[in-house]
């Protein structure tokens, strides 16, 4: 059986540009196993482990700049783009 689980229909990452909080939103019944948070070369500047439904990322100490957030959901990887003004 395939499963045509929709990451993308489930998680909302805002706002864009961020200053200090990003925010991630889980509307589906899975659990985000891993976020992880890369500059556009690619360097890791935050992992966060959790299950929880609504996230909030603190990016204040992050430079302005171009970055990644990874998402792990339901076995599946989404990322996504913001900056940091």
């Amino acid at each position: 059986a395939v499963n045509n689980f929709d990451i993308k229909k489930y998680v909302s990452v805002y706002p864009n540009p961020v200053s200090t909080v990003l925010n991630i939103e889980n509307k589906s019944n899975e659990s985000i196993s891993n976020i992880a948070i890369y500059t556009i070369n690619g360097a890791l500047v935050k992992e966060i482990k959790s299950s929880e439904a609504m996230q909030t990322i603190p990016v204040s100490d992050l430079q302005n700049g171009i970055y990644f957030v990874k998402i792990e959901l339901n076995n599946q990887v989404i990322n996504y783009k913001f900056s940091k003004k």
